[in-house]
């Protein structure tokens, strides 16, 4: 299987770099908070399977910003009459996020914590970036606000993992 690079994955995530129609907004929304509430379980699972408590209090808080970008990103969701409900559009963009996805299952706790770091967490700064710059105002004000908090929080949390894999006691652990 091959491994979607960062670029084409915030591509994949984002949806086109423009304004988007309302179904469009629905669709992108839904895929992101897909995203996010997959990391939120996988990252839960981790802090409590953890071998150690450095991963396993990273992971626990890296799971609750995610469930906390999942809980905002439903907020965003449109329910106008003629969209899909929210629960029909919460899934992968593509066959390739759900694969990209699937595939944290099957990774050891510090091969998951780089995978979140170097792939998934730049995807998604970058995601929600490219949503920021094609808001169109004044109508989507609230989604740039949301939006802003989202990247500052996504940046935040990529700076914690890139702390966490650089630690002595996790680069001992790695395989």
């Amino acid at each position: 299987m091959r491994r979607a690079v960062p670029g084409r994955l915030a591509a994949e995530l984002a949806g086109p770099p423009r304004v988007l129609t309302l179904r469009e907004w629905a669709e992108v929304t839904g895929g992101l908070r897909h995203v996010e509430l997959t990391l939120f379980g996988r990252l839960g699972r981790l802090a409590v399977a953890a071998p150690l408590p450095s991963l396993a209090g990273w992971a626990m808080g890296a799971s609750l910003m995610a469930a906390w970008r999942a809980e905002q990103l439903e907020v965003l969701l449109p329910v106008s009459t003629g969209l899909p409900d929210r629960g029909s559009v919460t899934r992968p963009r593509s066959p390739e996020v759900a694969s990209a996805l699937d595939r944290l299952v099957s990774l050891g706790a510090v091969a998951l914590a780089r995978e979140v770091s170097e792939r998934w967490f730049p995807a998604l700064l970058r995601a929600y970036e490219t949503r920021s710059a094609h808001c169109f105002e004044p109508a989507d004000a609230p989604f740039g606000a949301v939006l802003a908090r989202l990247v500052a929080d996504v940046a935040d949390a990529s700076r914690r993992a890139s702390d966490l894999l650089v630690r002595d006691d996790v680069t001992r652990e790695d395989p």
